[in-house]
């Protein structure tokens, strides 16, 4: 009797273990699908450029030079000693 009892249960927990891990598999899978989708809409978004301006901050300074130096130094006039 305490056999078949002992059987009985561990035939319970393998059938909840199962369900448990196959919601949790599929919870995963998703999960996955959505970041990878995620990811590639964000990369096509940085593809248009009015987009990549509005969310990049280093696109809006690139191409803008440093203003020049006000010490009266040239930028490389240590270079020239």
């Amino acid at each position: 009797m305490r056999e078949q009892r002992k059987q009985e249960e561990e035939l319970d927990f393998r059938k909840r273990f199962e369900r448990w891990s196959n919601r949790g598999e599929r919870l995963l899978k998703w999960s996955i699908a959505l970041l990878l989708g995620l990811l590639l809409l964000s990369q096509a978004l940085l593809q248009w450029p009015l987009f990549r301006y509005w969310t990049v901050q280093v696109e809006r300074l690139e191409g803008i030079p440093y203003p020049p130096a006000t010490s009266g130094h040239s930028a490389g006039s240590f270079l020239q000693r």
